[in-house]
């Protein structure tokens, strides 16, 4: 795999267009606001079910460690 790669592309119902895909290194900023939200929703909520697989928010330093690895490691995948 590399980086970016397309796994599939759809409309919403109100017309809005949709492509899913590798995260790269340019979406740090938005997955860490994601990744952050969830674990803020479960705190506020101790009765929801809601499973993250962290149950502390991330650092940035923190986050683009793992997407770096993630990144390297779909590099890797292509060759």
């Amino acid at each position: 795999m590399r980086a970016g790669r397309v796994f599939r592309k759809f409309t919403l119902d109100d017309h809005r267009k949709v492509v899913l895909r590798e995260a790269e290194r340019r979406d740090l900023d938005k997955l860490l606001v994601f990744i952050n939200g969830l674990v803020n929703e479960k705190r506020r909520d101790e009765s929801s079910q809601l499973f993250t697989g962290f149950e502390s928010r991330f650092r940035k330093r923190q986050e683009a460690e793992w997407l770096d690895d993630l990144v390297e490691e779909s590099g890797r995948e292509t060759r």
